[in-house]
């Protein structure tokens, strides 16, 4: 009987022991569960930290881009503006220079044909001045003192 009994606590022994391992090893696999659910959550923490970070970046560098075309669209268009009234003023500018040089064609062609070349006189303009600068040795422009050929030319 002492056998059996030395036996039945050897087994008992080792259920206890078997048992002990048995909560260890359940306690360590809790753990290791536990600890690669928090780093599990870590990563996903970290990822979503990073995707908020890149995402704020993306838009913040997209927001800059904008600023700085409209910027350039608003310069361009306000040189684009600046440009066209300058050249607005100008075309009114060269508009009145043709309306100043009609009226002085228009008058000094009055002046001729009124007071240098009055009706019925033969007095020429041209000959008179070739009469003038016979005997200089540097006569003056060939060209003719009066054009025969005035036209007018409106603005």
């Amino acid at each position: 009987h002492g056998f059996i009994q030395s036996v039945a606590a050897e087994v008992e022994a080792l259920r206890r022991h078997s048992s002990q391992q048995d909560k260890a090893r359940i306690e360590e696999i809790q753990a290791l569960r536990d600890v690669l659910e928090r780093q599990r959550a870590e990563r996903k923490d970290t990822v979503s930290r990073l995707r908020y970070e890149f995402e704020e970046f993306v838009h913040t560098k997209v927001d800059k881009i904008m600023e700085y075309v409209e910027n350039m669209k608003s310069k361009e268009s306000g040189d684009d503006a600046s440009q066209q009234a300058q050249i607005e003023e100008i075309n009114v500018k060269v508009k009145e220079v043709k309306k100043n040089l009609y009226t002085v064609q228009r008058s000094w062609g009055k002046l001729v044909a009124n007071f240098i070349s009055p009706e019925g006189s033969s007095y020429d303009a041209n000959e008179e001045l070739r009469k003038s600068t016979v005997g200089h040795e540097d006569p003056p422009h060939q060209t003719p003192l009066l054009s025969s050929s005035l036209t007018t030319v409106g603005p």
